[in-house]
């Protein structure tokens, strides 16, 4: 495989600090890719997904080379993101949307769902260019988009023919693995994200948090409200 010197930053590999929960995130994950190809990561916000993902991507590229796309639904959260990763990854990681295209050589890559989701766009890459593909905020990778891309990446270039149907698991081989990432799971009696997803590998709630000192717990206050209503008055009709 060619390794393009824009794959590796020359700065110091930074170091990684994941809590504790973080770290048996990456332990879950890797386990249970043995035997399903589409996991799902519940965990409220604060928690580091992003940091999980991150870690992710590089664990991917320093063992195997496999190369990572992040799938982002807002502008805003895409250019996070990659800053964040590069950061803390020290690797390259380039933005797939609008007007900026992604190296091929990148090992991550973090994607404007709006953008990559076009078909000729989404076709510029091969179908298994990346072996993990993450969906961030996965409670919306039901959507049309979020699951052309994915589909394309995990199924192949037939899942981009109409009418196409996706095999039963066990029915072929996933050409990557997909991570999704989300606070809210829970998307209504009428969707269901297991139309997607095969297993949980985390579910880490907000009590977790909390019990493990990483969130501020809640507190009730009753707040006394007086209101006159003497200058109310009875409309007769």
């Amino acid at each position: 495989m060619d390794l393009s010197p824009l794959c590796l930053d020359e700065a110091p590999d930074p170091v990684f600090r994941l809590r504790n929960y973080q770290s048996e995130w990456i332990d879950a994950v890797a386990h249970d890719r043995r035997t399903h190809s589409r996991l799902l990561v519940d965990a409220p916000g604060g928690c580091g997904k992003s940091t999980f993902f991150a870690f992710l991507a590089k664990k991917e590229w320093s063992e195997r080379y496999g190369r990572t796309l992040i799938l982002e639904n807002r502008d805003k959260l895409v250019r996070q993101s990659a800053k964040r990763i590069r950061d803390e990854t020290g690797l390259e990681c380039d933005i797939e949307m609008a007007d900026q295209h992604a190296s091929p050589y990148a090992p991550i890559v973090v994607a404007s769902v709006a953008s990559l989701g076009r078909v000729n766009r989404l076709t510029g890459f091969s179908e298994d260019h990346f072996s993990i593909v993450v969906a961030d905020e996965a409670h919306h990778s039901l959507a049309p988009l979020y699951k052309r891309i994915m589909d394309y990446f995990h199924f192949g270039a037939s899942s981009l023919v109409p009418d196409w149907k996706p095999p039963l698991d066990g029915e072929y081989v996933p050409k990557c693995l997909i991570v999704g990432t989300t606070a809210t799971p829970d998307i209504g009696s009428k969707k269901n994200l297991g139309a997607v997803f095969q297993k949980f590998s985390v579910r880490y709630s907000y009590l977790n948090a909390i019990d493990d000192g990483w969130l501020v717990g809640l507190k009730e206050y009753n707040i006394p409200v007086k209101i006159d209503t003497r200058k109310f008055h009875v409309k007769r009709t």
